[in-house]
């Protein structure tokens, strides 16, 4: 069984730039949190879990096409919030913005793709975020911690979707690309 997931990778300008941010959260002391490597930053478009080996080269056909059915194209991070929500958080994230509704038609593509193959379908809306860290228990105040971090403003280019295999250890995840798919279509039809 392998872990897997899919997911835009950010360009490593924005992963050092995340890097600095993360430090800056890490010296607010918010109680309870376990903050992500930078190295580890994407936007996560399904969350398929624990897999069957044999089903990976599924996953990989089923997206076959997708780096020329998407454009290359910029984003940008828009907010900072929590999920749920404030009171009972389980993620601190970056809220990215979904220009044209791209990673939601991404999402989308994918969640169908996978049907296909007898994947389950997410049926939530799709959120497009970037997770800097996850709770292992509920912070009271946290909005007053979320007060002192300033939001980046700060564009990067979506450029690329991979499939990775997440393996978990006590220091943390660890992921491996097993494929990536590199956007190459362009708004201009070039």
């Amino acid at each position: 069984m392998k872990r897997i997931f899919i997911a835009v990778d950010v360009e490593d300008e924005l992963k050092r730039y995340l890097e600095d941010l993360i430090k800056e959260i890490d010296d607010l002391e918010i109680p309870n949190i376990r903050l992500v490597k930078p190295e580890n930053i994407h936007i996560t478009l399904k969350f398929l879990g624990e897999v069957k080996d044999d089903r990976v080269d599924d996953i990989i056909e089923a997206l076959t096409g997708i780096d020329t059915r998407f454009n290359r194209g910029k984003s940008k991070i828009i907010d900072i919030g929590a999920f749920p929500n404030m009171k009972k958080p389980h993620v601190l994230w970056l809220g990215i913005d979904d220009g044209k509704g791209q990673f939601s038609k991404m999402a989308e593509f994918i969640n169908n793709s996978l049907g296909i193959y007898g994947f389950t379908k997410n049926n939530r809306p799709f959120s497009p975020h970037l997770t800097l860290g996850r709770f292992k228990k509920p912070v009271l105040n946290l909005t007053d911690y979320i007060k002192k971090i300033k939001v980046p403003d700060i564009e990067f280019g979506v450029n690329r979707i991979s499939v990775y295999e997440s393996k978990l250890y006590q220091s943390g995840p660890v992921y491996t690309v097993l494929k990536h798919f590199n956007l190459i279509r362009r708004k201009n039809g070039e």
